[in-house]
């Protein structure tokens, strides 16, 4: 895999940049691997969407959240 750089401004609060730059890492990977989902969703074909919510940084199923969720940092 090639290096990337991944940009988020300062001013962020954590979990905001955490979830951007999981989504900058994950379009680099995505495009890495010739568009392999990843990290997959359980039981769908797309990849898991980094969000916040509640003040913590999420991988989540995009169609529906309630589906799959798992905290991107342990």
């Amino acid at each position: 895999m090639r290096s990337a750089t991944a940009f988020y401004s300062l001013v962020l609060p954590e979990p905001d940049a955490v979830a951007e730059l999981a989504s900058q890492i994950q379009d680099v990977a995505i495009e890495e691997t010739g568009g392999q989902a990843l990290p997959p969703c359980p039981g769908h074909p797309h990849p898991l969407s980094p969000h916040v919510v509640d003040g913590v940084a999420v991988w989540e199923c995009p169609r529906d959240p309630a589906r799959h969720r798992e905290p991107i940092l342990p």
